[in-house]
């Protein structure tokens, strides 16, 4: 018997799973747009009136890409497409102007999580063309 399973083995079993529970499992929680004060989705320009009755939002969910082990080049233009797709997107109006809002890590010391990695070579690896940068 393994450790894992000396150490299921000897936690006691309550068998209290219902239909109910098993269920509750699989709820959805709740959306990102039900923190937003909307006030009703405007079907023709896709687009979530707010409560001010002027604003609307419009949420896009954007797909990752993957980015690891790419060229500078291809970071480039993966760069340059999400660039065109938001300049393309939002017409340029000075009475009433687009607020773009953006979430995510920026890091601009990379000194620690490069140890990091140096750290995590294997001895017999280190030193090599694959574990120098």
């Amino acid at each position: 018997m393994t450790a894992s399973c000396e150490a299921t083995a000897a936690r006691p079993r309550t068998g209290s799973l219902t239909e109910q529970k098993a269920s509750a499992a699989y709820d959805k929680g709740p959306s990102f747009a039900d923190l937003l004060p909307w006030v009703e989705f405007q079907q023709d320009s896709q687009t979530l009136l707010l409560e001010d009755g002027r604003s609307v939002a419009a949420v896009y969910d954007i797909t990752p890409v993957g980015t690891e082990g790419r060229s500078q080049q291809h970071l480039a233009e993966i760069r340059d497409v999400v660039k065109d797709a938001l300049q393309d997107s939002f017409d340029e109006s000075d009475s009433y102007p687009w607020v773009v809002q953006f979430f995510c890590q920026n890091e601009d010391d990379f000194s620690g999580y490069m140890q990091q990695l140096r750290d995590y070579v294997t001895p017999a690896a280190k030193g090599s063309a694959f574990s120098e940068v």
